[in-house]
């Protein structure tokens, strides 16, 4: 059986990713421009004047990220290096503004020219560290990334605002019994976000109206206490388990792509049932019973 979320094709260059994102095309424009800014005043300074060694670092410096940060973002990568990103500009906003602090108060235009180009730096390196330093779920970073035509990131946190586990969370839930069941299952691997036990590895419980009804199924771990179970009667039928531990509100809109039967839509606002939070593609459930995946940035938990 195959899996509800979307294979990754891994990273590929694609330079849409940084033109369809506002924050990062006018961010990085700037900072190439107000290095070349700097650059040429400090080579126009230290052909007739002396000028701060340290300077010359710090701009290479900010060159080396400048690179690296447009990569990030054709690659896609920019959650994956956003603690090195954010010490890395935190370095870079320092050496900027020492050379600001030597250079402002300098004579001559050439000067001038350098300071206001690692001033801009300093500027453009601050911003970055607070929104590379800040969780995609939080406010700031939300409003800049609603923007982007690829929509709001990921949290990095999977439970959003409120940063810690719900008191009814199980890392997994494998319903099993001493013939074990199929490997799909014992994956968590299922076309809808239903879990099916076929009912001839229940050991006799498919006629459980003529055992004890005092008997209880074993499980190798113990059932969410969110999740139903339910039998049909029919020995031909199976045991369904409805394990949707989580609440979701969807705070935009979604069109289910229809190249992709797996996905679901839904509006803006709408509550889902959800479960396999831990990936960018998450298994929901709406209130009309159509189960799916969903795009995990955009909906947020709520319980």
């Amino acid at each position: 059986m195959m899996g509800l979320e979307k294979p990754d094709s891994g990273s590929r260059f694609r330079f849409s990713n940084i033109s369809t994102d506002p924050f990062a095309i006018s961010t990085v424009s700037i900072a190439f421009i107000s290095w070349i800014i700097a650059f040429a005043g400090s080579i126009a300074s230290s052909l007739t004047e002396s000028f701060p060694r340290f300077t010359w670092w710090g701009l290479v410096f900010e060159l080396i990220l400048l690179i690296m940060l447009f990569f990030f973002y054709t690659f896609d990568l920019i959650d994956q290096y956003k603690s090195f990103l954010t010490s890395a500009f935190g370095i870079a906003f320092v050496y900027t503004t020492n050379s600001a602090t030597g250079l402002v108060y300098a004579s001559g235009s050439k000067k001038a020219t350098a300071s206001a180009g690692v001033i801009l730096l300093s500027m453009v390196n601050l911003i970055w560290v607070f929104y590379y330093g800040g969780d995609n779920s939080s406010p700031i970073n939300q409003w800049i990334d609603s923007f982007s035509l690829r929509g709001p990131r990921s949290s990095n946190n999977p439970f959003g605002h409120h940063g810690h586990l719900p008191s009814n969370y199980h890392s997994s839930y494998i319903a099993s019994n001493s013939n074990g069941i199929d490997d799909d299952y014992n994956r968590g691997s299922t076309v809808s976000n239903q879990r099916y036990v076929s009912s001839t590895r229940l050991n006799g419980l498919e006629n459980l109206s003529e055992r004890n009804t005092n008997t209880t199924p074993r499980f190798e771990t113990p059932i969410p206490e969110h999740a139903s179970m339910s039998f049909t009667g029919d020995p031909d039928t199976q045991l369904v388990i409805d394990d949707f531990p989580y609440t979701a509100r969807a705070l935009y809109s979604y069109e289910s792509s229809p190249e992709d039967e797996n996905e679901i839509s839904f509006e803006k606002g709408e509550l889902l049932k959800v479960n396999d939070i831990h990936s960018r593609w998450w298994q929901a459930k709406r209130s009309n019973g159509e189960i799916g995946i969903c795009p995990s940035n955009y909906v947020e938990l709520i319980e």
